[in-house]
């Protein structure tokens, strides 16, 4: 943590903080940038007035920032519900197909007995 010089719209600033140097530079810069262009373009208006229209812009920017990212994070989110759902969906297929095999199965089992008890019964007729 170290302090800063800047010079923004004019005006040398002493900043420190947590950041670097040079984050805090491209930080600063950034604001500058953004009260020139301000400032070019509404030549009357006040120093105070052009840091207010800076600060808006500057945050309008970090909640369109902060929106496309939760928008890309539900995007995401639902990507994965979405394969999440289908994977369940390919499961409960799955399970429908074993337990008509099982089924089967119980089926041909019990077809088995019953042969079996008929044979049992013919073998002790022909004893």
């Amino acid at each position: 943590m170290g302090k800063v010089t800047v010079n923004i719209h004019g005006r040398d600033y002493l900043i420190s903080g947590n950041k670097t140097e040079s984050e805090i530079k491209r930080i600063a810069n950034r604001v500058d940038e953004e009260m020139e262009r301000i400032a070019e373009a509404s030549p009357m208006t006040s120093r105070a007035d052009v840091a207010v229209l800076a600060a808006l812009h500057i945050v309008e920017s970090i909640v369109d920032s902060e929106n496309s990212i939760k928008e890309a994070e539900n995007n995401k989110l639902e990507a994965e519900a979405k394969a999440a759902e289908s994977k369940i969906k390919d499961y409960e297929e799955k399970i429908k197909e074993l337990q008509n095999k099982v089924n089967e199965y119980e089926n041909n089992f019990f077809d088995l007995q019953m042969e079996n008890i008929k044979l049992k019964d013919e073998i002790e007729r022909l004893k």
